[in-house]
């Protein structure tokens, strides 16, 4: 991966981030002139992130509860430029200012949009989305490489250290032209990047969540895995199907997948796939979006791995629980939340940002499916709670963080930061196990954070997440316990 070098006062810099999905909520403009004034929030950076809509102020009164992780805008070059040499960053400005006010580290993706400078014009998206419109290539990539440039300049030097260009380009309503325009943008977006001088990481645009279920169809179908592959379509997309429209449809056998796979929309997310992919070398971070059942996660992380350059940096800039129809339960939406966060951890992401915070009514998705934390009046849901104990936990400058022993048959995530050492567990076998006497100073909450007793008899431990934590002093030694490691003490009790 490329260095952008230069010196730039970063003191302000708290830790990296985030991207936005024509499936994913909560992702309004703030208002030009509207800038949050409330008392600056101090607080721990952690390894997640939040994505809001600025115009819910009972959500943003809970966001900053929870501050220390990432949040991001998206904007359009012809937002800021309507008239060519008529440049008005004042909404960029106070996002930027507002976040960090609110204790989170902002992070920008610069999108070009559709107007005069592309040579075109497009009708703005209807809904959430409404003075939004799909990027095209810019007629002049010359004055395209120096706004990029002049951009990356005057956020870096306020602190900002990550960007990443367009977003969900297989999605057409964010990028209307051809993969070939795609990689000639992107190429001329990292010169002007390297030319800018500053010292930032760039990531790459982002597929969808829903492109990886067609993507990774379509290469194990090429393996001659047709039942792999059917069987994976329709586990990923399974709760998908129950939006009439869903763009990928419902398929009872292999024929039938083959014909989903050769039309348009499919066709589209591999090969933006395949040019993400080659592309990888040249950019600092893989940006992933993902809202699926936690239980595929890793068949995608190994796809990826396989794929990208070894050690390649992988961010979740958009990860939460796609749940639509009237089924839709909220604790077990906490569960599937802790299962996913603990996953994504223990496979080697380090940040995740939850998309959307809250739902926001009236949008063009008229019932939610991309589930918040929190109700629009900032009442939390069970999956608030999960969020709030996975923030802390992944609180300080150095967090350790480690998968549980396979052996033992439990699943989960070893966590240990500046101030608490948390294991996130579970069973994996379907069994329930049995955790003997208690370590000591541990506390032991629900993934929605209900404080839970450690019986004599032992903790039994279900398909149900629960938190096991306890205190570290300041020394980074834990308190009250001769015994660092809190994952080997778990996984030593463990009787089936």
């Amino acid at each position: 991966m490329k260095l952008r070098i230069l010196s730039l006062c970063l003191a302000l810099v708290i830790l990296p981030l985030a991207g936005c999905t024509p499936e994913a909520q909560g992702n309004s403009q703030l208002g030009a002139d509207t800038l949050w004034t409330g008392a600056q929030i101090k607080a721990q950076p952690n390894l997640l992130g939040l994505k809001w809509n600025w115009q819910q102020k009972d959500v943003l009164d809970q966001v900053t509860k929870v501050a220390g992780g990432a949040t991001f805008f998206e904007f359009e070059w012809c937002t800021v430029e309507p008239t060519r040499g008529k440049r008005d960053f004042t909404t960029i400005d106070n996002f930027v200012a507002s976040s960090r006010r609110m204790g989170y580290e902002p992070m920008l993706k610069i999108r070009v949009g559709s107007c005069w400078l592309t040579g075109t014009s497009a009708a703005p998206k209807q809904g959430r989305n409404k003075a939004k419109t799909s990027s095209r290539m810019p007629d002049d990539l010359a004055y395209y490489r120096e706004f990029v440039s002049t951009v990356i300049q005057r956020y870096a030097s306020r602190g900002v250290t990550k960007f990443a260009i367009e977003n969900e380009p297989n999605a057409k309503n964010f990028w209307a032209d051809s993969v070939s325009d795609y990689k000639l943008l992107m190429s001329n977006a990292l010169q002007a990047v390297n030319s800018s001088g500053a010292r930032v990481q760039l990531a790459d645009s982002g597929l969808s969540s829903i492109a990886y279920g067609v993507i990774i169809a379509d290469d194990l179908l090429g393996q001659g895995k047709d039942i792999q592959a059917l069987e994976f379509y329709r586990d990923y997309y399974s709760r998908r199907f129950a939006r009439s429209k869903f763009v990928f449809p419902d398929v009872q056998s292999v024929d039938e997948l083959r014909a989903v796979l050769g039309g348009a929309s499919a066709i589209r997310a591999v090969e933006f796939s395949t040019a993400t992919i080659e592309l990888a070398n040249q950019y600092d971070v893989y940006q992933l979006h993902y809202y699926e059942g936690w239980d595929l996660l890793p068949t995608v992380m190994d796809y990826l791995h396989q794929r990208l350059p070894v050690g390649h940096t992988i961010e979740a800039w958009e990860m939460g629980v796609a749940w639509p129809g009237q089924d839709y339960e909220e604790v077990a939406a906490a569960t599937e939340t802790a299962k996913l966060y603990a996953t994504a951890l223990s496979s080697g992401i380090r940040r995740l940002v939850y998309l959307p915070a809250a739902y926001t009514p009236g949008t063009d998705n008229q019932d939610e499916i991309w589930r918040g934390l929190w109700l629009e009046n900032g009442k939390p849901r069970a999956a608030a709670g999960v969020y709030r104990q996975l923030a802390q936990a992944t609180s300080g400058a150095d967090v350790k963080v480690g998968p549980l022993g396979a052996e033992s048959g439990l699943k989960g995530v070893s966590l240990r930061g500046d101030s608490f050492e948390t294991l996130v567990v579970w069973s994996g076998s379907g069994d329930k196990h049995v955790l003997g006497s208690a370590p000591p100073n541990v506390v032991v909450t629900s993934s929605e954070g209900r404080t839970l007793d450690w019986p004599a008899s032992g903790l039994l431990i279900s398909s149900t997440p629960v938190f096991i934590t306890r205190q570290v002093s300041s020394k980074g030694e834990v308190t009250g316990s001769a015994q660092p490691n809190l994952g080997e003490e778990i996984t030593d009790r463990v009787s089936a």
